[in-house]
């Protein structure tokens, strides 16, 4: 028997997709920031207060 593939995007919560378009839309519209210029420090705050 063969077992169907999965779409991750399926997978996703109405929110996770809204906010990937949300991303992917601001990112086509040239709002992006570099990596050098990342908060870094509040990136990992945010990952570990979640």
């Amino acid at each position: 028997m063969k077992k169907e593939k999965v779409d991750f995007w399926d997978e996703l919560t109405p929110t996770e997709q809204s906010e990937i378009k949300q991303g992917v839309e601001e990112l086509d519209n040239g709002k992006r920031i570099s990596y050098e210029s990342f908060p870094k420090e509040n990136f990992l705050i945010k990952i570990f207060l979640s």
